[in-house]
């Protein structure tokens, strides 16, 4: 029997995802997905596990997976539990996000830090590993 599948990994996959680990200082493991559902679900899962925090924010009209709790409110098939806990908020709708123009450029900075810019994303991963909480270069500023 020739071809793929995209629910189980070929050799290739696993040979790929050891390299990615390898090349990534602060990965310990690779996840491949065959939609955008599962990043998604899996990205808030492990968001959810790190902080505690159940509330989510979500842009109307982006789509953010096809799980219940990420469609559009009354959606067929989806109950008012399911979006409990979703902020939906339009993009660059500024005004809508209340905070000080002082800790908005730190939490810009925070930001920075978390997508890599910075060495503060090390921290917080081995912080998570570790379950410490996370000890950074720079503090935060308050407003």
């Amino acid at each position: 029997m020739k071809g793929n599948t995209v629910s189980l990994s070929a050799p290739v996959m696993a040979e790929l995802a050891e390299e990615l680990v390898d090349m990534v200082s602060i990965a310990e493991w690779a996840f491949f997905a065959k939609n955008g559902a599962d990043p998604t679900n899996l990205s808030v899962m492990v968001a959810r596990a790190a902080t505690g925090r159940k509330k989510v924010i979500v842009f109307e009209g982006f789509y953010h997976g096809s799980s219940p709790w990420m469609q559009a409110s009354g959606s067929a098939g989806t109950i008012e539990e399911d979006s409990a806990h979703v902020i939906r908020l339009t993009w660059n709708d500024y005004a809508q996000i209340e905070m000080a123009q002082a800790y908005a450029y730190q939490y810009a900075t925070d930001m920075m830090a978390l997508s890599g810019i910075t060495e503060d994303p090390q921290e917080r991963m081995k912080a998570f590993v570790d379950k410490r909480p996370p000890v950074f270069k720079h503090q935060k500023k308050n407003a």
